[in-house]
This record gives C-alpha cells, structure tokens and sequence, in this order.
C-alpha cells in the first residue's frame, strides 16, 4: 500500500473524470495547506497546493472534468471554482455555514452542498455561481448523495440521527426523515441507485435504505466511527473509512456483509474510488497522508485478471455436471482446491480422442487480488 503525504487534516478526496488526477483538500490549520494535486500514475502530488484560504472541507469534480469545487472559510464559507487546467481560482459563492459535502448534479449545472451549522442545504447555479434557494432538512447535515438519474438528493443529518430526502426536481423535502443509526455522517447511493450506504459515526454500524421505499433493510457492523463511504464503479463492493480502528471496511453488496478490514493511516476520513474501480483513495486526517488501496478486480470485458483455462476431454454423453468427479488433479491445486465442483462448463472440442473430437469441461479461473476465483 503507497502513502503520499499531504496538508494538515485532509477530510475528502475527488478524482478527475479520467483518472488520472485526484484532489485533496487540507481540512485543518497547518501548513502547507490548500488542495493538494496528486498525479495517480506517479503516485506524486503535482506543483503547490492550491490555496483558497481559510479551512477546506470538501471537494467535488466536475463531470467534464474542467472545474474543481471546495468549500473553503473559517468564519464565513464559500463555494470555490478552481479552473482544473490552469488551477486558477475562481470567484466564490457564499454558502450557509460549515459546508461538509457536495454533490454536483450529471450535466455540472448544479451544485447541493451541506450547511450543518445552519440544518440546510444550499443549491448553487454553476453556470452563474449563485446560490438558487436553501432547503431546511434535519440537526446537522453532513453527507449528500445524489441518484444516477439525478431525481433523488439524499442528507445524513448527523444531530438528528435520519437521512432527509429532497426532489430535485422542485429541491424539496419528500415526505418524512428516515430513521437510522447514530450520529449518520457520510452516505453514497450505489451505482443502480437501487441502495443508499449511511456510516453512523456513534453506533459503528452502516444502515442500508433501499431506494424503492426508502426504508431501512439492514444494518451492518464495521469499524469504530465510520465516516465516509464510496463505491466500486460496478457496485459489487463498497468501502468504508471507520476513523477510530483505522482501517476500511469492505461491504459486499450481494448479500450485505462486512467481508474484511484494510489497515490505513490515522483517522482515515474521506475516500475515493478510481473510475477504473482499480484503487481507493483514502484520506487520514490525523497522519495527513493519503494511502491507496489497491482493490479487488472484479472480472469485466475489460478487465480479466486470469490463469490458463482448464480443459480437459470427458466421454460421450458426459453433462456438466460430470466433470468435478472425472476431473484430473490438476484442477484441485493448492487456492483452488475448495473451487473443483464450480465454473465448468460443457463444449466441444478437434483435440480429444486423438483428433477425432469429443466433448470437453472447460473453466476460467482468475485471480480476483486476494483469492482465486472461477468462472
């Protein structure tokens, strides 16, 4: 695992849409301070931090990838633009107080960030840099989270211990808060936009809602204090930074479970995922580091992380389902040997019964970065 040192107290991080840079922002007083610009291929932060002034608590990236957004003050708060060609700073709008998130809406016009001093959410026009309307939620919000179709806007009201939802369309508040666990910080809407993942800061635990009712299925047990949470690109996982046991927990979203713990730095807060879904960024505030995790890969088109397929020539009117006993013991090797009676499947092939063909069991195994897997 790579570290990189950063600023003072680095809360969040974002990546350019390609990948190949990720923004963290210094959230603490110390020097330097400012955003930090880090190179992904290197693994080096580029040039000086960008400095805004005043304390950085959130970052977000356009969709197109030209402006970076940081809320940035100490006594009074704004919404900075940074040209992401030229890391100029723009001129800011001025936001309700203490800004702890952003979410920026998927044609860049829109911008909703957390007021948690204030219990509102401020929605900014990009295009004019002006804040449009405020919308009252619950005690203290800190996370957001839009939905891919951009319809849902989600709140975790730390105080209040709910998630408040908002229409986007009309940016008001559907219906009545949905209870959760204690102290809910951060939270992130998976990829189908099926699920919403809420790290309760005091209760240790992630509250999963699913979207289609907006109620409450499970609740899962992590780490001491989770905080921040982000997805996997196919959302087959989702990671969780929990700042008091340092480390990550991975959250597999097929059946809802705590599969392990990742080691970082101290007082791991914000987290990011490559878009390639190959790394996660992790921010540790009280080492001001930033580790990178390099994650499991999950088999794609693009992406077949593999060993030699196994074959091997079984008799005529062999099914499927014959070809753990007949296989030879090749295909037991040690890490796969708990596999043998899964992934075969039946073909035909010129090379079995000295050229004449036969039918054949084939598999794919591939190694997914911590175990063997097949296919």
């Amino acid at each position: 695992m790579a570290t990189i040192a950063v600023g003072a107290g680095p809360g969040a991080v974002a990546f350019s849409p390609d990948g190949t840079k990720a923004y963290v922002p210094s959230g603490g007083f110390g020097s330097p301070s400012g955003v930090f610009v880090i190179d992904t291929a290197n693994l080096t932060t580029i040039g000086s931090p960008i400095s805004t002034g005043g304390l950085q608590r959130a970052v977000a990236v356009s969709p197109d990838g030209s402006t970076i957004y940081v809320t940035s003050g100490f006594m009074s708060w704004g919404l900075f633009p940074i040209d992401a060609a030229t890391n100029i700073v723009g001129t800011p709008v001025t936001l309700g107080a203490t800004p702890y998130d952003i979410a920026i809406t998927s044609d860049g016009t829109t911008a909703y960030t957390t007021a948690s001093g204030l219990d509102q959410v401020d929605v900014t026009n990009l295009n004019t840099m002006t804040v449009t309307t405020s919308i009252n939620v619950g005690d203290e919000p800190f996370g957001v989270s839009l939905t891919p179709d951009g319809s849902k806007l989600y709140v975790a009201n730390a105080s209040g211990n709910t998630v408040s939802i908002i229409d986007t369309s009309t940016n008001t508040v559907i219906g009545s808060p949905v209870a959760v666990g204690s102290g809910p910080y951060g939270l992130a809407v998976s990829p189908d936009g099926g699920t919403v993942l809420v790290a309760n800061s005091s209760s240790n635990a992630v509250s999963v809602i699913q979207t289609s009712d907006d109620t409450v299925i499970r609740n899962i047990p992590v780490g001491t204090q989770p905080l921040r949470i982000a997805f996997a690109p196919s959302g087959e996982f989702a990671y969780v930074t929990n700042a008091l046991s340092d480390d990550v927990s991975v959250i597999r979203m097929s059946d809802l479970t705590e599969v392990t713990r990742i080691s970082v730095g101290d007082g791991p807060i914000g987290i990011a995922v490559s878009p390639n879904g190959e790394f996660a960024y992790v921010t540790n505030q009280s080492s001001n580091t930033v580790s990178i995790i390099r994650l499991l890969l999950q088999p794609s088109p693009e992406n077949f992380p593999t060993a030699p397929v196994q074959q091997f020539g079984v008799p005529a009117g062999s099914t499927v389902s014959d070809c753990a006993a007949l296989a030879p013991d090749h295909v037991s090797e040690p890490g796969i040997a708990s596999l043998r009676e899964v992934g075969w499947s039946l073909s035909w092939a010129e090379w079995v019964d000295n050229g004449a063909g036969g039918p054949i069991c084939s598999r794919q195994p591939y190694f997914t970065g911590s175990a063997w897997a097949v296919r």
